[in-house]
């Protein structure tokens, strides 16, 4: 048995950032603009993540998604 680390590494970071979608949009009816405001709300974010990388990688991904400044979801 063994563990493709990039498929790993992809499945996570999708995972992550979708997660933090469903949690700010249930019902994933919010526009873009909504979705920056909820995020504006949230003042932590705290990943079951062990892998900095992924986290790192998420936090990017997310504010690509939500259109927020560079690092603004690695500050939370």
């Amino acid at each position: 048995m063994w563990m493709d680390g990039r498929k790993v590494y992809v499945f996570a970071k999708a995972v992550m950032v979708e997660s933090c979608l469903r949690v700010l949009d249930p019902g994933g009816t919010a526009s873009e603009e909504e979705l920056h405001a909820l995020f504006d709300q949230v003042s932590k974010i705290i990943p079951h993540q062990a892998n900095a990388r992924i986290i790192k990688a998420a936090a990017k991904d997310l504010e690509a998604r939500l259109n927020v400044p560079k690092d603004q979801s690695m500050q939370r």
